[in-house]
């Protein structure tokens, strides 16, 4: 089964393109649900149990403080900001993800494109 992932609007249109052409399957929220509120973001990914990819850091306050329960978020912490950049370690994450096989439901993943983490929620 091929995980559709959900991509924030702060991950740039050319990184969402270049996953795609390595069959990554992702929606985007700035083609489909342009300007949602964090909130229904989350209210979205449960209910279509789909992960999000983030590097927006309210979502760790809306599950983690507010515990709102998201199906899963990915948050990628990228310095410097360069869509080649955010694609090679969103690339590389997503990678280790399949290669794992690490079940993403209930889990907030933090990446810096050195370090995973994954908590529990």
């Amino acid at each position: 089964m091929t995980i559709q992932f959900i991509a924030d609007e702060n991950i740039p249109n050319s990184v969402i393109k270049e996953l795609r052409a390595q069959n990554f399957k992702i929606f985007s929220i700035r083609d489909h649900k342009k300007g949602i509120e964090d909130a229904k973001i989350i209210q979205y990914i449960e209910d279509t149990q789909q992960p999000i990819l983030t590097m927006d850091k309210d979502f760790g306050y809306l599950t983690f403080h507010v515990k709102q329960h998201p199906y899963s978020v990915i948050l990628f912490r990228i310095l410097p900001q360069t869509p080649e950049n955010i694609y090679n370690i969103v690339k590389n994450v997503l990678d280790q993800i399949s290669n794992q096989k690490i079940n993403l439901k209930n889990k907030f993943i933090i990446s810096d494109g050195k370090t995973l983490r994954i908590r529990k929620f």
